[in-house]
């Protein structure tokens, strides 16, 4: 797990930096995610090492569900877990305005569809 946060994280600064992007270092919340599950991992596995009995795949399925439970928790707040270096917090604002204004107008459309 550990492996595939760190080319995740490192593919995705290789991408931004040959497509001549702004880096985003410390606005990665897949990296947070990822992390997280592989610290319950770890834990766990020692923790089993240790003697308490904790099957393998309840290792696995915990850490798996702590990943996903990390990014859920991001989606469902609509907006970023760690925020960007180069973060504009009235940009932020602006464009979250204009989303919900957007959300808004399409929902008028489905509810009073116009007449021919």
């Amino acid at each position: 797990a550990a492996t595939s946060g760190v080319t995740t994280c490192f593919g995705g600064i290789l991408r931004d930096v040959l497509c001549g992007r702004h880096l985003a270092l410390g606005g990665q919340s897949y990296a947070m995610a990822t992390g997280a599950g592989s610290s319950v991992y770890v834990l766990l596995r020692q923790m089993s090492l240790a003697g308490m009995p904790i099957p393998l795949v309840a290792r696995i399925l915990l850490s798996a569900g702590t990943t996903i439970f990390v990014r859920m928790w991001e989606f469902v707040r609509e907006e970023p877990l760690l925020r960007p270096m180069h973060y504009d917090e009235e940009q932020h604002e602006r464009a979250k305005l204009e989303l919900q204004r957007q959300q808004q107008q399409a929902l008028n459309l489905v509810v009073q569809p116009q007449q021919p």
